[in-house]
């Protein structure tokens, strides 16, 4: 297809400070713009190459009221004249700029893929005292007493949030009554304009410029644009033809526009606050087309593991497997030059993972016999077997990877890697390459993101309280035995066993000085994450009296249930009172005297 002019032209006319249509320039005086008529259908005969666009741009919208809005609560507004009920937000009502807006889900179909937009309104003006509303995103939009509203349209792959560049085609009619639309000039490829309608004019916006609007609100751009605004008859400048000028053609106003990324950015404005205004994106099959159309694929990544969905980040703990999905939409056969000389995915995975399994399917079904699955240094590759089958075309090929860590916790910490939390991030990027008549390609993917958490450890402190009255010298130092047991979180058993020996010169725990109590503690280094649970052996003379000062633990009866999930150290204090004071001897040695006669 020839090329088209793009933005990246320079336009040598300076920019005024307004919207106002009387200072507009004609669109079709804007370099690069294409005039032409709409096909019916799209063509490959009777139009010239040079105004043809690629099928892969060929957009069918299967809706154009949104699914759902986010952010606020939903109303309605209804057009007085037609009678038509709309569901929408009020700006001015529970709305946060940046944070509300509308999700199309399977919006529409590309490379293979359904595609969900998410439209967020990042900015707005309304006209004050006045009741505002909004609706609608990137398909069709409705608003009243707004003078702007500023919107970022994000595509994503249907169900995921795995971002997808598309290449577009959208024409918008009803562009009348001094509406407009301005649109990000790096965003956009390509204008077009229709050869019938009310005259189209457009301006130049750059980045921090002030913007007066109706000669009553003042905005300042956030992105260089260029507004296009429909004009009324008084408004025709001199450099326009008023023969294209009609009135009455004024509601079938069109333009179009090509584009090529993941997030569009488009800033309605509005002269006349009265009414529902409306602005809607035309039938695709006005587009004409070229055939074939581009032979390049579409390739997306995710990762997931059994505690999540499929996405482009996760967490994951050191131990467990995950599992990256690489997916390419192979786009259909529609000529023999779009066949592949070569073809395949390929994912250079970390040296700290290994590699546990991998699968690849067509269509949800297994393909093993279509592929040569290679691994050499972590590099996976599956090349097709037979490109220069029809079959293989028009088809999505999954690639699936089960990886785990192989990078122990002591190498990991060793390594510097571990941050305070005990964890470290892999990021990933897959490709599709493959080679056709136009050269070689290699088509990276979007990046996914692994938060892998490995196992924290904690000293667990245990401490014995005593009353210093309950000291007796004569029966030598008292002795504690505490037994804590449990299992870590991967589910291996420990078990500790512990001593604590209080005589009359331990700690005391009285601040005036006088030894009301006397404690002694004991410390376990570095258990490793997990649950467990400390109990006191049974004694002689001494009887359990309370359990308190717990920290990180839960008292059960006379247990506590320490459980470590971080490197706080986990505490408890458990006191004891002597009960028994002559039954027993102060050790195992006796010497018993007998009297001769």
């Amino acid at each position: 297809m020839t090329a088209l002019g793009a933005f990246a032209w320079v336009v040598t006319e300076e920019s005024e400070a307004a919207v106002n249509p009387s200072l507009l320039t004609s669109l079709q005086q804007y370099p690069g713009v294409k005039k032409f008529d709409y096909a019916a259908e799209p063509v490959r005969e009777n139009v010239s190459p040079d105004v043809m666009v690629d099928p892969e741009y060929a957009i069918t919208f299967n809706k154009t009221e949104p699914d759902e809005y986010f952010g606020a609560s939903t109303v309605t507004a209804t057009n007085s004249v037609t009678g038509e009920t709309v569901t929408g937000l009020k700006p001015n009502q529970g709305c946060v700029k940046g944070e509300c807006g509308c999700i199309y889900r399977k919006m529409f179909r590309y490379r293979g893929m359904d595609i969900d937009v998410r439209t967020t309104y990042l900015d707005w003006n309304i006209q004050a005292s006045r009741t505002c509303f909004i609706a609608g995103g990137f398909a069709s939009y409705r608003w009243r007493n707004m003078w702007r509203v500023e919107m970022k349209h994000e595509f994503f792959k249907a169900g995921t949030d795995t971002p997808v560049n598309v290449k577009g085609f959208v024409t918008y009619n009803d562009l009348d009554n001094s509406q407009g639309m301005c649109l990000d000039i790096s965003e956009v490829d390509d204008i077009w304009v229709n050869s019938g309608g009310t005259q189209i004019g457009y301006k130049k916006f750059s980045k921090g410029q002030e913007v007066q609007q109706n000669n009553s609100i003042t905005w300042t751009a956030t992105r260089d644009m260029v507004c296009i605004q429909a004009m009324t008859n008084e408004d025709i400048p001199s450099n326009a033809d008023e023969s294209d000028y009609s009135p009455e053609l004024a509601a079938e106003t069109d333009f179009s526009m090509t584009f090529s990324t993941d997030v569009l950015h488009t800033s309605l404005i509005d002269d006349d606050t009265s009414g529902l205004n409306i602005l809607r994106v035309a039938s695709v099959k006005k587009i004409p087309s070229a055939f074939p159309g581009d032979s390049s694929a579409c390739v997306s990544k995710t990762v997931s593991d059994d505690n999540s969905s499929e996405g482009v980040s996760n967490r994951v703990r050191s131990w467990e497997n995950w599992i990256y999905r690489i997916r390419v939409n192979v786009p259909p056969e529609t000529e023999a030059g779009n066949k592949y000389d070569y073809f395949a995915i390929t994912d250079s995975l970390n040296q700290g993972l290994g590699i546990e399994e991998i699968k690849i399917f067509c269509d949800g079904s297994d393909a093993g016999s279509k592929f040569r699955i290679t691994e050499n240094e972590n590099r996976v590759t599956a090349a097709a077997v037979d490109t220069g089958s029809s079959d293989f075309y028009g088809h999505e090929y999954c690639l699936e990877i089960k990886v785990s860590m192989k990078l122990s916790r002591d190498e990991a910490l060793d390594s510097g890697l571990l941050g305070e939390n005990y964890e470290l991030t892999v990021k990933n990027r897959a490709a599709a390459e493959y080679e056709d008549g136009k050269g070689k390609t290699d088509a990276a993917s979007n990046e996914t993101e692994t938060e892998v958490l490995y196992e924290k450890a904690a000293d667990i402190i245990i401490t014995k309280k005593v009353r210093a009255a309950d000291l007796y010298p004569d029966h030598g130092s008292a002795v504690f035995l505490f037994n804590i047991s449990g299992r870590t979180v991967t589910g291996e058993k420990k078990e500790y066993n512990c001593r604590i020996a209080i005589d009359d010169s331990s700690e005391t725990g009285s601040s005036s000085g006088a030894k009301d109590y006397v404690t002694g503690t004991v410390t376990l280094k570095g258990v490793r994450e997990g649950v467990y649970t400390c109990r006191e052996y049974d004694v002689l003379r001494f009887k359990p009296e309370s359990i308190t000062e717990i920290s990180k633990g839960e008292k059960k009866g006379d247990t506590v249930v320490f459980t470590i999930d971080s490197t706080e150290s986990c505490k408890a204090t458990f006191t004891n009172r002597k009960k028994f004071w002559s039954d027993y001897s102060h050790n195992s040695i006796a010497v018993n005297r007998i009297g001769l006669r």
